[in-house]
């Protein structure tokens, strides 16, 4: 443990919120709270969220808390990461905003390596990232190209890098500007599968300034056998996907309605689904797929749907035309269960089409 690490300015606003969300991590809490405090740009404060832990995770937030003036504990009862995520946001007073997990840990530049870039033309810095597994043995890394992405003259190739997965969808490998966030009233979803991805998402549906990908990769996620994403059934994950999906159909209804984004809301609806739907494809074969689709119909968007099939040529522009194909080819099969009437543009559907000519 660390003892008396730095003492903020009394009633001085950080730069930077860094907020945690804690839930029964004690064994690595302490490395992930220590990578934080040692940052080489200390203007900041850490927003440790006890998630209703039954470990002593609590007691070692409260620990922290008394040695460093930066950090504030707030404790709640369990409601999952998403919802420990808005209580930091909505605590927090830093112009930015950066999440990080309680069972990861930073580079000691990471916060420096964000916030420099930033600029009044910036909305969002990224950078890269590493994996390990649970051993500490290292497993691969992200390759986001670095440089500067203006969008102020065509705001749609937003969705083209955010699918393409150019500039990634996690949370904790950019810094967010707070303003946007408390004018568009962002929030996480209270699920325990891509809430995070929606959260990003949204937020570059509503930036009117740049992204600065920088060339430096800070952060380090650890595999862990309890990970949320372990164990749960494709039929879980479809179904949550599809209530993100129409919650962000509905955010765009909403909020965007005078944007560029408005008459894209089918693109992307389609696509938040489409990595899970190629998924469930490659494990379990489109028949599982069609099942599980229409066990989870309520959730379904007939008119969004009905519109991406019928302008889908429209998207080209946005996404790659054999992805736009590929996903017009997955909802026919979808809405009408013959696989035989697609025609076959890629290996995933190639494979599954073989596999039910049999």
């Amino acid at each position: 443990m660390c003892e008396g690490i730095y003492k903020m300015e009394e009633d001085k606003a950080p730069c930077i919120s860094v907020v945690m969300p804690v839930y029964n991590c004690e064994k690595y809490l302490p490395r992930a709270i220590e990578s934080v405090l040692y940052q080489s740009f200390d203007d900041f404060e850490l927003i440790l969220v006890d998630d209703g832990s039954i470990d002593g995770s609590g007691m070692i937030c409260d620990e922290y808390k008394s040695k460093d003036s930066r950090i504030r504990v707030i404790h709640s009862p369990n409601k999952g990461p998403g919802p420990a995520r808005n209580t930091g946001m909505q605590n927090a007073i830093g112009e930015f905003i950066y999440f990080c997990d309680s069972d990861d840990i930073l580079d000691q530049r990471v916060l420096e390596n964000l916030v420099l870039p930033m600029s009044p033309s910036i909305d969002l810095v990224c950078m890269n990232f590493d994996v390990f597994d649970e051993n500490g043995n290292y497993v691969s890394s992200s390759n986001y190209l670095p440089g500067l992405i203006h969008t102020a003259e065509d705001k749609t190739q937003i969705l083209g890098l955010y699918f393409k997965d150019t500039i990634g969808h996690s949370l904790w490998t950019r810094l967010f500007r707070r303003k946007v966030i408390v004018e568009y009233g962002l929030k996480l979803a209270d699920s325990r599968i891509a809430e995070d991805c929606m959260f990003v998402l949204m937020y570059l549906l509503c930036i009117g300034g740049d992204i600065q990908v920088v060339n430096y990769c800070g952060y380090h996620y650890y595999l862990h056998s309890v990970s949320l994403m372990r164990g749960e059934e494709s039929k879980v994950h479809l179904a949550s996907y599809l209530e993100l999906s129409a919650i962000i159909n509905s955010f765009i209804e909403n909020n965007l309605r005078e944007t560029e984004f408005y008459s894209l809301k089918p693109l992307v609806y389609v696509f938040f689904l489409r990595q899970e739907l190629l998924k469930t494809i490659n494990k379990h074969g489109v028949k599982y797929l069609y099942r599980i689709w229409d066990d989870n119909s309520d959730f379904i968007l007939d008119e969004v749907i009905d519109t991406y099939l019928r302008d889908y040529r429209f998207y080209y522009r946005i996404i790659d035309r054999n992805s736009v194909l590929e996903m017009r080819n997955i909802i026919l099969y979808l809405c009408d269960g013959n696989l035989l009437m697609l025609r076959i543009r890629n290996k995933i559907l190639y494979r599954a089409y073989k596999e039910t000519s049999k």
